[in-house]
């Protein structure tokens, strides 16, 4: 019994080493954000409550009751364009972004690591919370909620997650957290792609792992 809970330990440290290997170790595809700047779009204001779809159609502003405002302004990270977003109360306000008009999810594949990243900053404080849903077709298969408390300046955030066995699209979605605003600009989806030297010091661990496993059988 206690070698299988070594070797359960052991996996879980392996694994974990791998995916390290794989972010440490690695370079990234290009941008599959078209308009990762909002460069395209109109300076604006959109306070209609519903759904929205601005500039070419790739990002929806969803305003569920009309409490909330969406500009694009001028002050950006990045460029001449960004996104800000305001919301008065606790209702449901947020901004969806897909990957161009014809597709409305952001093709990825399954089994491999994506890098998410954007810049954001407040006029005030509030925080936000990014919704990652991944989507095989019709159906979902699976979203992770990353959540961060802004700050006045700008500031670049990202998170790192492997799509699900089940799934060929992606949608990323920006929610105010609470009364207040966001900004934001400058935003990335890539996948990670692992160099030849991180391939095999992979391969070697897990080398490593089925040596170590025999040896406890043993």
């Amino acid at each position: 019994m206690s070698n299988v809970r070594g070797l359960k330990k052991l996996r879980a440290v392996v694994a974990a080493g791998v995916a390290l290997l794989v972010i440490s170790g690695a370079s990234y595809a290009a941008n599959l954000m078209p308009d990762y700047s909002f460069e395209n779009l109109d300076l604006q204001t959109i306070t209609a409550g519903g759904t929205t779809n601005l500039g070419d159609g790739y990002m929806r502003f969803v305003n569920l009751n009309g409490h909330g405002t969406l500009q694009v302004i001028s002050d950006a990270q990045d460029g001449n364009r960004a996104i800000k977003v305001t919301k008065t109360t606790d209702d449901l306000v947020q901004v969806d972004l897909d990957s161009n008009p014809t597709a409305s999810w952001i093709p990825v594949q399954a089994g491999q690591t994506y890098i998410m990243s954007f810049w954001a900053r407040t006029d005030d404080s509030t925080w936000m919370q990014l919704q990652v849903n991944w989507r095989d077709d019709w159906y979902a298969a699976g979203s992770q909620y990353p959540g961060w408390a802004l700050t006045s300046t700008w500031t670049q955030y990202s998170c790192t997650y492997v799509a699900p066995s089940n799934a060929d699209l992606l949608q990323l979605a920006w929610l105010v957290g609470a009364p207040g605003s966001m900004v934001i600009d400058n935003v990335s989806v890539q996948q990670v792609v692992p160099e030849p030297s991180s391939i095999l010091a992979i391969f070697s661990a897990l080398a490593g792992f089925a040596g170590v496993a025999g040896l406890r059988r043993k």
